[in-house]
């Protein structure tokens, strides 16, 4: 793993998160061993946070929001940019 700094902004239908919590699973492993191959960025698909910013057509979440998310990678981020779906 390499520490760079990426640029951090939100799209038309995103949201970046401020990562607090990633999860860890089988799967999570299996790239890390490399069973599986995983392009970046990192393999991990599940993470908790707070909405730090989201694209100007996004209406549902707002700055400050706790969110969690799952089947989107980029979890080993400090922040990473997510699909701003409506359940």
């Amino acid at each position: 793993m390499k520490l760079v700094d990426a640029p951090c902004h939100s799209g038309p239908g995103q949201a970046l998160v401020r990562v607090a919590a990633s999860g860890v699973n089988f799967i999570d492993v299996y790239f890390r061993i490399g069973l599986y191959k995983a392009d970046l960025p990192s393999p991990r698909n599940e993470a908790a946070g707070t909405v730090e910013a989201v694209g100007p057509d996004v209406t549902d979440l707002k700055p400050g929001d706790r969110v969690a998310y799952a089947m989107h990678r980029g979890s080993y981020a400090e922040y990473t940019v997510v699909p701003a779906l409506s359940s």
